[in-house]
């Protein structure tokens, strides 16, 4: 009987070990669980959404409703030049245009300067310069005709 209990006693205190050191070093609640490489690194970060704001007029928008020209850039170069107009409602209906960096109001001849950083595994990222006016010119203000 004695060779029989002692082999039982080994194997059930190897299996307690080995579920303390999972818990210990693979569960959610281990502090090296976030340094384990199958683990997302990400996975607490908000998700980007679809719906946005036109930067022109500040009316919600969905992907894609915004009028852009992007120019091409230089080789190797990861950002571009480009020309936001509006979104649909601030082009066809009487919304406000204004300019978010001078805060002048545009007609809708008037367009946006921006740079676009384009990223290979995210979302684009935009920069806006200003309008025509205050970034041809220089000045925070339209100038007056």
């Amino acid at each position: 009987m004695g060779d029989f209990v002692q082999p039982l006693i080994f194997i059930i205190c190897g299996i307690v070990l080995l579920c303390f050191g999972y818990y210990l070093f693979f569960s959610t609640y281990s502090p090296f669980y976030q340094y384990l490489p199958w683990v997302k690194k990400n996975a607490s970060k908000k998700k980007p959404r679809d719906i946005q704001k036109c930067p022109v007029c500040s009316s919600v928008v969905f992907k894609g409703d915004v009028k852009t020209i992007v120019f091409p850039g230089s080789e190797g170069s990861v950002d571009r030049l480009m020309h936001i107009k509006g979104c649909y409602s601030c082009l066809e209906n009487d919304l406000p245009r204004k300019c978010p960096v001078c805060k002048a109001n545009m007609s809708l001849d008037d367009f946006l300067i921006a740079r676009m950083f384009e990223r290979q595994f995210q979302k684009n990222h935009i920069h806006v310069l200003g309008c025509n006016h205050c970034r041809k010119t220089g000045a925070q203000s339209k100038p007056e005709a």
